[in-house]
């Protein structure tokens, strides 16, 4: 609380209607400029004159900031090695051998038979067929027929056409001659697919008057097949290889009896043809031959032959 000096007030210095609100004003200036923890106002009476205004600070306290840090040195993540590729082959067979796990699990887990229900009595006519019933009805298979049969051996009957050129010496003397003749020639062979192996013989006989000839040919053969001779394929081309042992026998009431014997090759081609099914087969083959025979005689009777053939006939496999 201020105290104001009369003679302030009189003197005419403040006139006497602002006492009142520059007593109030005094008093609220001296309150405002007490810092709050400013000790307590004593109640000495205190001259206006020596009441001083306190200046507003406007200076801001500056502020220190503090120092930053260096940041912590990071240990770098060590970057993850790629996955491996997956080889496309090596997934398909693990998804194959899951499938065929599960397969196996399927069927070695016990199977539950559901109850039977009862057959019911059959009347004595036949239940008539729906229309829809009948279409869906599987038709009749026949399994004998399904499963090809495998053609293992073969028996053949084959028809030869031959025209052969025949050159004879004896001591100093030679002829030569053309013959054609047909023959019949049978073979057996066992097919191993890409080939077959066998034998064969050729005979013919034939009479004249008083003379009598006699000729056979026969040994193993080979056919090399072109197609594996396997059910399901029907037209099988080949080529084939003859080794012959001949053997020559003429007899006449006007002459000795003639005996020639000896050896020879012979090379062709042809094929197979199953037009009715695995056991049957049309055969046609061209093949040359060369050879000689000749007896113990003295002088030595040598023929040499060439052999030109054509042969038709058909085979059974079994």
């Amino acid at each position: 609380m201020f105290i104001i000096h009369p003679n302030y007030v009189a003197g005419g210095i403040m006139p006497a209607r602002h006492f009142i609100f520059t007593s109030i004003f005094i008093f609220s200036s001296s309150v405002f400029a007490q810092e709050p923890t400013s000790p307590e106002v004593t109640s000495e009476p205190v001259a206006i004159s020596e009441v001083k205004e306190v200046a507003p600070q406007t200076t801001v306290p500056a502020v220190q900031a503090e120092p930053i840090a260096a940041p912590v040195p990071v240990a770098p993540t060590p970057a993850q090695a790629p996955a491996p590729a997956v080889d496309p082959k090596v997934e398909a067979m693990q998804k194959q051998i899951e499938e065929m796990q599960k397969q196996l699990q399927t069927l070695s887990a016990p199977k539950t038979e559901s109850p039977t229900p009862p057959r019911p009595l059959e009347s004595s006519k036949s239940p008539q067929i729906s229309g829809e019933k009948a279409l869906t009805t599987p038709p009749l298979t026949f399994p004998e027929f399904e499963v090809l049969r495998p053609r293992d051996v073969s028996l053949s009957w084959l028809y030869r056409n031959d025209s052969i050129e025949r050159d004879e010496s004896q001591g100093g003397s030679t002829s030569s001659s053309k013959i054609k003749m047909t023959k019949l020639q049978i073979e057996f062979t066992r097919n191993f697919s890409k080939f077959e192996l066998g034998a064969f013989l050729s005979t013919e006989y034939a009479e004249n008057d008083d003379l009598n000839v006699s000729t056979a040919i026969g040994g193993p053969l080979i056919k090399i097949n072109f197609i594996e001779n396997a059910p399901g394929h029907n037209f099988i081309p080949y080529f084939a290889g003859y080794y012959c042992l001949a053997g020559y026998e003429r007899n006449s009431s006007t002459s000795s009896k003639l005996e020639l014997s000896g050896n020879g090759l012979a090379f062709g081609f042809g094929f197979n043809w199953f037009p009715f099914g695995e056991l049957f087969a049309l055969n046609a083959e061209l093949s040359q031959l060369k050879g000689e025979i000749d007896n113990d005689a003295n002088p030595k009777l040598t023929v040499e032959e060439e052999q030109t053939s054509l042969q038709l006939g058909w085979r059974i496999y079994f």
